[in-house]
């Protein structure tokens, strides 16, 4: 008899799993009849303390890492156990390429989850690149007028407004672009966009040799669970949604603890509040063409989920590969 393919899926530990929004829905899912049949959570030790006993941050390498010994421990049980299933291959969080190493040593490949669009991705490896085969850091467009061509983007793009601040940090900046070198020992990668918003960026990561092929499976849209935004950044904001005449309902939260990676939405620089004010009157003006653009990708955005749609036959070919 056919063994059924069993995949193992690992998110950020402590920040994915830690709200107790995430807790209560994963909760629900587990007692759904379907869930009780097809997906199991397992929940593993937290280990989020150094060796001086400082609190880490839940997406530092030495947090994740800590982890491998549990993960390994608990793959080796459900091949135990699991006599009708096989695993098939890890599905990993954008941060989590450590525990590639553990899927080797079962003969499983790795499938990296990454949570920003195609743009980003490809910008990622290119900076990487530049680092590995052209010892070109970061850290050269701190504060420079360079447009930085990148085959992701259609435009040169102006690096020292637009790259996180932490790459322009050596120690951080390395550990930041390290995650896009491991990428590339995955056999796919599972990016968050859809065919329709960003076919420029994927076509040219389609057409890159050297890089794992993009799966485009998702159509969600975040500022993410680790990015935070200035005290001078969120004054601005501030300042942009009182004075545009709009209602609105805004949740602030406590920013990342300190040492934490900022996700790739985030921005080395300051958007001053006219700007801001500009843009919500441009999204909220009903004849304006941005809002009817904003509009026409939100259509696309649904329709790629369909049966038939974009994101709908990568996923379909996704499952084909495992």
């Amino acid at each position: 008899m056919k063994r059924s393919a069993e995949l193992v899926f690992i998110p950020i530990p402590g920040i994915a799993t830690s709200s107790d929004g995430t807790d209560a829905y994963i909760e629900s899912v587990a007692e759904s009849s379907i869930s009780q049949q097809r997906i199991k959570f397992i929940n593993l030790p937290q280990k989020n303390m150094d060796t001086t006993g400082q609190q880490q941050a839940p997406t530092s390498s030495s947090s994740i890492d800590s982890q491998q010994t549990n993960v390994k421990d608990v793959v080796t049980k459900l091949i135990e156990s699991e006599s009708e299933t096989r695993i098939v291959g890890f599905v990993i969080d954008m941060f989590c390429t450590s525990m590639i190493d553990v899927a080797n040593e079962f003969g499983v490949p790795t499938y990296v989850f990454f949570a920003s669009g195609a743009a980003v991705l490809g910008l990622m490896f290119h900076l990487q690149e530049l680092r590995d085969d052209h010892n070109k850091h970061c850290m050269e467009f701190k504060d420079s007028t360079v447009e930085l061509a990148t085959p992701s983007y259609a435009n040169p793009l102006p690096v020292a407004r637009v790259l996180l601040s932490v790459l322009f940090e050596k120690d951080a900046g390395d550990s930041f672009l390290d995650f896009a070198k491991r990428f590339r020992d995955a056999k796919g990668i599972l990016v968050n966009t859809f065919t329709e918003l960003e076919s420029y960026a994927l076509h040219s990561l389609d057409s890159d040799g050297k890089i794992p092929p993009p799966s485009v499976v998702c159509s969600v849209f975040v500022f993410g669970c680790m990015g935070s935004f200035g005290e001078d950044q969120v004054k601005e904001i501030a300042r942009a949604l009182e004075h545009g005449g709009f209602r609105f309902l805004w949740s602030l939260r406590q920013p990342s603890p300190k040492g934490t990676l900022v996700s790739p939405e985030g921005w080395s620089c300051c958007v001053s509040a006219q700007k801001i004010e500009r843009g919500i009157k441009e999204v909220m003006d009903l004849d304006s063409g941005i809002r009817k653009k904003v509009k026409e990708i939100s259509e696309n955005s649904k329709k790629a989920l369909l049966e038939g749609g974009s994101s709908y036959s990568s996923l379909g070919h996704f499952i084909d590969q495992i």
